[in-house]
């Protein structure tokens, strides 16, 4: 997909649809890093191919350097966790889990789509407190010339995510849209041979390498039998307290991630910290995203932080400005994983009635928590914002109503006052 012009495509499509409005080229720069994310799978290095172009046009647009390098950083890392790739994720959790990878991709699709929701909210909120236009619509590419050309690479993610569900062997879907879409490039003299295999040996090499490295440790873990008294370990440490596990957990993830990329993070923490989540009573698709997203966190943060201090390099900011205005930027991703292991319901393990409900209250809640983490706002907004949407992304109860009516005053008090704005 990359090699047959996704890249540019992806970029030009984003151009298309969001261009012009307010904060456009941020936008832009979502979209189309986790359109090639999702395929790449490695944030840093999904930042140094659309990081070139997305990054000096937000800064023209008006957008602060810091702020320009900690957008991209922060899309590109989200593109690791988008199905239907994930970064080779997708393939290792179905692996692990011993699940369909539809199931997998069901499960995902929820929760990428709020943590991008919230990045958006963020995006958008900031360039209206700046005053930010869109760009010229007769500047921008025309969305029907971009669909005629570039068609086939929407055509091999839908090709993809259809046969999942048809009666084909997993394994080998991904090759066939593969061939299918290398035969279409080669025809249409989009693709480079000799860079393709270049970088796919280089690929596989660094999978071989990553597997057998983990594997090695995984190896001495279960044949000394320290993996399960790690996990054994941990539940005794913090005893049945579910969020007390999490907390240790996402620690682990975020300390592991620091040395290792997110899929060999994932694998090691799947045999060691999943065990002990699921022996509480969690649900096995959140926990194992759980660790995804927590692997994923370290890309973002201070003092590692690489996709952001990659950013910085491009943007010409100070690297470790960079890096907490992409945690800023990212707040929504730290909260999501324990909201969808308390709600199961947000990675698709319900009910169709019971997720469609927790969609509709995540998709209210989680920018009440990008508005409350973001643009500067009177404390008591930012706690009832806060407060509100926290209580949205848990199980339907009591508390959804609490939810509603607080973030119901802060609705009413704009209201009120924008009102006796217009009237002087």
């Amino acid at each position: 997909l990359s090699h047959a012009g996704g890249t540019e495509f992806f970029r030009d499509v984003s151009w298309a649809l969001l261009g012009r409005y307010r904060g456009g080229s941020a936008k832009v720069a979502v979209a189309s890093s986790a359109g090639m994310g999702m395929v790449s799978g490695s944030a840093v290095s999904n930042v140094l191919t659309t990081g070139p172009l997305t990054i000096p046009a937000m800064i023209r647009e008006g957008y602060s350097r810091r702020t320009a390098g900690a957008v991209e950083a922060v899309a590109s890392t989200g593109g690791s966790v988008t199905p239907p790739i994930m970064g080779t994720a997708a393939f290792l959790m179905a692996s692990f889990a011993g699940v369909g990878y539809g199931e997998v991709l069901v499960a995902a699709a929820i929760p990428a789509g709020l943590f991008f929701l919230g990045l958006f909210v963020h995006i958008d909120a900031h360039a209206a407190a700046v005053g930010m236009r869109g760009a010229d619509p007769a500047t921008l590419p025309r969305l029907r010339s971009v669909l005629r050309t570039g068609w086939p690479h929407f055509a091999a993610l839908g090709l993809l995510s259809g046969l999942l569900f048809t009666d084909l062997p997993e394994a080998r879907i991904p090759f066939l849209v593969a061939a299918a879409l290398l035969i279409l490039a080669a025809y249409r003299r989009r693709l480079h041979l000799p860079r393709l295999l270049l970088d796919l040996g280089m690929t596989i090499g660094q999978i071989i390498g990553i597997m057998a490295g983990v594997g090695l440790v995984l190896g001495g873990l279960s044949a000394t039998g320290v993996a399960l008294s790690l996990a054994s370990d941990l539940v005794g440490l913090v005893g049945d307290n579910v969020l007390l596990l999490l907390v240790a957990g996402a620690v682990t993830c975020f300390l592991l991630g620091m040395g290792l990329t997110v899929s060999a993070a994932y694998v090691l923490l799947a045999i060691v910290l999943v065990p002990g989540l699921l022996s509480l009573g969690v649900d096995l698709f959140a926990a194992h995203l759980f660790v995804i997203y927590w692997a994923s966190a370290s890309y973002l943060t201070p003092p590692v932080a690489l996709a952001a201090f990659a950013a910085s390099g491009i943007s010409g900011a100070r690297p470790w400005d960079t890096a907490v205005e992409a945690t800023r930027l990212a707040s929504v991703k730290y909260l999501l994983p324990f909201a969808f292991v308390l709600n199961p319901a947000l990675v698709a393990q319900a009910g169709s009635g019971q997720v469609f409900l927790a969609v509709i209250l995540a998709v209210v809640g989680v920018p009440a928590l990008a508005l409350a983490l973001g643009a500067s706002r009177p404390w008591w907004e930012r706690l009832f914002l806060g407060a509100g949407g926290l209580l949205l992304l848990l199980p339907p109860g009591w508390f959804t109503g609490v939810g509603v009516a607080l973030l119901g005053v802060v609705i009413l008090r704009h209201r009120v006052r924008r009102a006796s704005t217009l009237a002087a």
